[in-house]
């Protein structure tokens, strides 16, 4: 009955996206974000460059600053320039990377595709450098999955996590593993949209794949716009709508002129309305532009957002990755109709199979021992996680998570 009158009922997103009256991100980079032009009277302080930090818009800010020779405090700009020289640093070694992952898939024979922020950069940004990417996010065609582990073994992988992906890739699990090229981390994915359950077409990213052209002139496969839009969105949800550059990316492909009818009908078929619509209008309240989407959504749906997600932790940088990091887990549950199938992939979460413990801990003792020890290194590496992410931001050689 209550999922009967949900599916009848839907509620404004207004209710929600309005609630965050206090926004994180320093006013002058909102501004940014929105395209507007920069306040007259802008001084480049130590808040406005720790907030551009925090958010991923260093680089943004710098070239800014510099093209328009805006003045300030000499100690933030100095740190301003040095971040930014550090994040383009970190987006060119990247780049790099993605140059040997190009030929090394060729010699294996291994079709990859990238997505998400370094993808976006090359694709949107007037100069990818502008935009940071300390990672590389690649996923192959379903039928390729298998050859992962000859991938991984090619850049001298431990073998547990060569073991870790033949048994996943066995177990029909969703996954993420990294491997590193030259220092810099290449996350591999079994799907880009990364939810608890595959998608019902399992070649639905793969039949909107096109050629991207690098600098270099070397081409490597990426997802078009349309599905590029739908997977920053939901990545976005994923990670509580943290900080601004996601959004900004967001702001910019839909500059790029997407097909919304293409949107809509994809996420009809997979489910995933709800997340699409009400991403979309956190989007544009945040950029102060109309939604091209409707912004009701299902009523379940509204108050799982409001309970799991609430304004009190969108645009807070970091804190919003830190404070919610399991949050993520959760996303499945707006896919309308999947529900169901969801709770059994969370519970086989919960529950791994006894050969990925086994690779991952190399334990000889009874379940319920191996899964209490795998239950302590999850939380341990959930510690080193928080740490991690909140260290960084003093840090120059550090990198955040969240702005891959």
């Amino acid at each position: 009955m209550v999922e009967r009158t949900a599916s009848v009922l839907s509620i404004s997103l207004a209710i929600f996206t309005t609630m965050t009256t206090v926004p994180a991100p320093h006013p002058a980079l909102v501004e940014i974000a929105r395209g507007n032009d920069l306040p007259a009277n802008l001084n480049v302080t130590l808040d406005l460059v720790d907030s551009a930090i925090e958010h991923g818009m260093a680089p943004i800010l710098d070239d800014l600053v510099t093209s328009h020779g805006i003045e300030g405090d000499q100690d933030a700009l100095m740190r301003l320039a040095a971040w930014s020289m550090e994040s383009v640093a970190h987006t060119k070694a990247a780049t790099d990377a993605l140059s040997t992952l190009i030929d090394r898939c060729a010699e294996l024979d291994i079709e990859p595709a990238i997505f998400k922020g370094q993808a976006v950069g090359l694709r949107w940004y007037d100069r990818p450098e502008l935009r940071p990417s300390y990672d590389i996010d690649m996923f192959v065609r379903p039928d390729q999955r298998d050859r992962l582990v000859d991938l991984v073994q090619a850049f001298g992988s431990d073998p547990t996590t060569e073991a870790a992906i033949a048994v996943m890739i066995d177990d029909g699990r969703v996954f993420e593993e990294t491997i590193t090229i030259s220092g810099v981390a290449v996350d591999i994915h079994s799907d880009p949209e990364n939810h608890v359950l595959h998608p019902r077409n399992d070649q639905l990213m793969w039949e909107h794949i096109e050629p991207l052209e690098l600098p270099n002139g070397q081409t490597i496969l990426a997802l078009d716009l349309e599905t590029s839009l739908i997977i920053a969105l939901t990545h976005l949800f994923r990670d509580n709508f943290a900080d601004l550059l996601h959004v900004y990316d967001v702001g910019r492909m839909m500059d790029a002129g997407p097909d919304w009818q293409v949107v809509a009908d994809i996420a009809e078929s997979e489910a995933w309305t709800d997340l699409i619509r009400f991403s979309v209008g956190f989007v544009c309240n945040a950029l102060d532009r109309p939604s091209p989407l409707p912004r009701n959504v299902s009523l379940t749906s509204a108050a799982l957002i409001r309970t799991i997600w609430p304004p009190s932790i969108h645009l807070q940088g970091n804190q919003s990755v830190v404070r919610s990091h399991r949050r993520h887990l959760y996303t499945g549950f707006l896919l309308t109709d999947r529900r169901s199938e969801v709770l059994v992939g969370l519970l086989r979460r919960v529950f791994p199979p006894r050969a990925l413990i086994d690779v991952r801990l190399e334990c000889n003792c009874p379940y319920p021992i191996a899964l209490l020890r795998w239950r302590l290194a999850q939380h341990a590496y959930l510690k080193r996680f928080r740490t991690r992410a909140l260290d960084y931001r003093s840090d120059l050689s550090g990198t955040s998570d969240s702005h891959g």
